[in-house]
């Protein structure tokens, strides 16, 4: 787009000592949210900054525009909501007629404000406002990693504390649980991918050539307990400390060496009692 300098700041086209930044999730919706709130602030002609910039959310996006935070703050949807309650309070002054529909805005205005983030609700209990930036980082930083969208959509373009956004104590509670959970279940699943799953792999192939080696010396009995101890030692060795149940280790084990091993060549294998005959 022509006028426009996209190694600058896309709002004040100036260098400045402040760092430029750019969105780092849903780039478009960051950029959509941005370009939204500038043709309204345009069309209320109250743009806090005069720009050269016509176009879109893809516009930005195709050149991976930047800005200081400090513009892009001036666009922000409380800034945006404070011209449009000024607009809304110049138009009533002296305007009978639209008196009752002037105090009807303000108070849906005043309600839409005083929600909860996370609930979108108002009960009767405290509304505070987020008022530190750590608090911003990390909800974003939670709303991130949860892929929460709709969280994501809310807080897009701004910050929780330009927002004026308010929150219940235990709404904000139970996100934060959430996201623990979360987290929880990866860092579970990673583990048992990574070490779990070796380590049962390891001592399952350890298991078989045991059980092998002893069919080729014609050896068809097989203890439960002793198997299962061989197995579960095996995996603490292998740093995995895990509890099998016996009943199922003996179910599995003896599915397999069913199928997989000699033994149905000698026609009878015999695992803790269980006696399995095949007809040659």
């Amino acid at each position: 787009m022509s006028g426009i300098d996209w190694t600058q700041c896309v709002i004040c086209q100036k260098n400045t000592a402040e760092d430029l930044r750019s969105p780092t999730v849903n780039h478009l919706a960051v950029y959509n949210a941005f370009v939204t709130n500038y043709k309204e602030f345009k069309r209320l002609d109250s743009l806090p900054v005069q720009m050269k910039f016509d176009g879109d959310g893809s516009t930005l996006m195709q050149y991976q525009a930047k800005w200081h935070k400090f513009c892009h703050q001036k666009f922000n949807n409380a800034k945006l909501r404070r011209v449009k309650g000024k607009r809304e309070r110049e138009e009533c002054v002296g305007n009978p007629v639209d008196e009752d529909s002037c105090r009807t805005k303000r108070r849906v205005t005043e309600r839409e404000k005083n929600l909860c983030i996370f609930c979108d609700t108002s009960r009767s209990e405290p509304l505070p406002e987020f008022s530190t930036f750590n608090s911003n980082r990390s909800i974003n930083k939670m709303a991130t990693e949860m892929n929460d969208m709709e969280m994501l959509v809310k807080i897009s373009g701004s910050d929780l504390v330009a927002l004026e956004a308010k929150y219940h104590f235990h709404c904000l509670s139970r996100y934060r649980n959430r996201h623990r959970a979360h987290m929880r279940s990866l860092k579970g699943a990673s583990k048992l991918n990574f070490f779990e799953k070796r380590a049962k792999a390891r001592a399952f192939a350890e298991l078989v050539s045991f059980i092998n080696s002893a069919l080729e010396e014609g050896n068809y009995v097989f203890k439960l307990v002793e198997l299962h101890e061989l197995y579960e030692s095996r995996l603490r060795q292998f740093g995995a400390d895990i509890s099998v149940h016996k009943m199922a280790f003996k179910q599995f084990k003896f599915n397999f060496f069913r199928y997989k091993t000699n033994a149905l060549k000698h026609g009878i294998m015999q695992i803790g009692g269980l006696t399995d005959c095949q007809c040659c």
